[in-house]
């Protein structure tokens, strides 16, 4: 469970900035996008009363972004793997491409399980909520949150590989 938390932490809180350079204080970029615009997304969603009507779409759809994010870890994986064994041949890869490798495959596997607990939490609501009734508005409120975090977690993931890309494409 720690490796996780790490994982958490460092998609909150990156070591490097956009351009793979060590970074001296807290993204509040991310910060915005992984943890106060959720939050006000799922205030303003209890404020208006929305309920979801039909937890299985929820369910379906989240669960087929799962299923890619988790092929996209094991691309990740084997990214990093490549890289690697590149760098200790030819001392080509720059360090900075590593630091971002490690955002993406960090920020993908805490995608990956926050997309898992939507899938499975809507899943279960879906098997069990009665026809004619709606998920409370509370609850909505929690999906709203975890599904504009999990928004956040991927333009964190798309940030880190395009910013290793860059890197990667400079001659």
């Amino acid at each position: 469970m720690g490796t996780l938390m790490k994982g958490i932490w460092l998609v909150v809180f990156p070591r490097t900035d956009s351009n793979g350079r060590p970074r001296v204080s807290v993204s509040i970029r991310f910060l915005f996008l992984l943890a106060l615009l959720p939050i006000l997304c799922g205030i303003v969603s209890v404020w208006n009363g929305l309920e979801i009507v039909d937890p299985s779409v929820v369910a379906s759809s989240v669960g087929v972004l799962g299923g890619l994010l988790i092929a996209h870890a094991i691309f990740v994986f084997q990214l990093r793997v490549s890289l690697m064994s590149k760098g200790k041949k030819k001392r080509e890869v720059d360090n900075r491409v590593f630091e971002l490798v490690d955002q993406m495959f960090d920020g993908v596997l805490w995608s990956s399980t926050i997309a898992l607990l939507l899938t499975l939490v809507s899943g279960a609501i879906a098997a069990f909520l009665p026809e004619e009734h709606t998920v409370d508005r509370w609850i909505t409120g929690a999906f709203v949150v975890l599904a504009v975090h999990l928004v956040g977690c991927l333009v964190h993931v798309i940030t880190a590989t395009m910013s290793a890309f860059q890197i990667l494409r400079k001659p």
